[in-house]
């Protein structure tokens, strides 16, 4: 049922991305058991849907490349804590590189965010 709604909704919304049409097929699709009705689903998809499935699949990808991003700047793999990903480094010690006590977390916030007041 899938790969027919998908082939219609490509008919009908010609040169839209196919990832947005496919996630938009496969919600149509679920508990749909007559081909029959593939014109009429189809018929009843507008060009809001489209706009909101792109949406959906912007913030998703956005979602996906921050937490990538996340994990790759603090050295997590599925948010576990990777030790020492680089056995050669000079900094064998964790305080070293990244401080985890939350008093010294709060004063660096503290103190980056009084440097421009300071400056007065």
């Amino acid at each position: 049922m899938k790969e027919k709604i998908l082939a219609t909704l490509k008919t009908k919304f010609n040169g839209i991305d196919p990832a947005i049409l496919d996630r938009i097929a496969t919600k149509k699709a679920e508990g749909q058991t007559d081909e029959s009705q593939i014109p009429t689903i189809v018929e009843e998809v507008s060009f809001q849907d489209v706009l909101t499935g792109y949406g959906d699949f912007r913030a998703g990808d956005a979602t996906q490349s921050a937490v990538r991003n996340y994990e790759k700047k603090h050295n997590l793999k599925d948010g576990i804590s990777i030790e020492n990903p680089n056995p050669n480094s000079k900094t064998d010690t964790p305080q070293a590189s990244k401080p985890d006590d939350m008093a010294t977390i709060i004063a660096n916030a503290v103190n980056t965010a009084m440097k421009p007041m300071l400056r007065w």
